[in-house]
C-alpha cells in the first residue's frame, strides 16, 4: 500500500466514523455533512464555515490543562475567537 492509498484508506475509515455517530433521526430536520480534510484543524474549520457561508459551528469540547492551552491553545479558543458566526460548544 503506498502512502496515498494509505492516506485515503484513512479518510475513508474517518469519513465513516463520523457519518455513523450522527443519528438518522437528526438528518431528518438538518443536512449534515461529514468532511475529512487534512491541515490544522481550526483553520480547516473556519475555511470551510467561510467558504461554505455556515451559520453556526457546533464543537464537542474536552478538558486539557492549562499550560497545554497556554502554550498550544486549543481547536475550540481559536475558532470561538476566529470564526464569523455563533460557535455551540457541548462537552462530552
Amino acid at each position: 500500500m503506498s502512502v496515498a492509498e494509505f492516506y485515503q484508506y484513512l479518510e475513508e475509515e474517518a469519513a465513516a466514523l463520523l457519518k455513523s455517530v450522527v443519528p438518522e433521526q437528526a438528518r431528518v430536520w438538518s443536512r449534515p455533512e461529514e468532511r475529512v480534510t487534512r491541515g490544522r484543524a481550526y483553520r480547516e474549520i473556519l475555511k470551510i464555515a467561510k467558504d461554505e457561508e455556515v451559520e453556526l459551528i457546533v464543537m464537542g469540547v474536552q478538558g486539557k490543562g492549562a499550560l497545554t492551552r497556554l502554550v498550544f491553545g486549543s481547536t475550540t479558543h481559536h475558532v470561538i475567537r476566529e470564526a464569523g458566526c455563533p460557535v455551540l460548544t457541548i462537552r462530552g
